[in-house]
């Protein structure tokens, strides 16, 4: 396993979660999704990820990853969809 091309592959996956509307990130609350994505060199990898509330309901979303034992940066989602940050 390359971890380089591992986190390149998640960050990828979050990026994309920015583009996505509320309501669809509200839905992966509580329901992980996970996937096989396969890299530039040709290994694949087994990638899970999800939205959580980063307070309280109803305010922030985060965006989480991970491969296995290797979590990602989380990425906040405000509100009224305005990217809020990364943890």
């Amino acid at each position: 396993m390359d971890k380089v091309e591992a986190r390149s592959i998640l960050e990828g996956i979050l990026d994309e979660l920015k583009t996505r509307a509320r309501e669809e990130l509200l839905g992966l609350i509580g329901n992980p999704i996970c996937i096989e994505k396969k890299g530039q060199s040709g290994a694949t990898y087994q990638i899970e990820y999800e939205a959580l509330w980063d307070a309280e309901p109803g305010g922030d979303l985060r965006g989480h990853g991970r491969h296995r034992r290797h979590p990602l940066p989380q990425r906040l989602q405000a509100p009224d969809r305005r990217f809020a940050g990364f943890l």
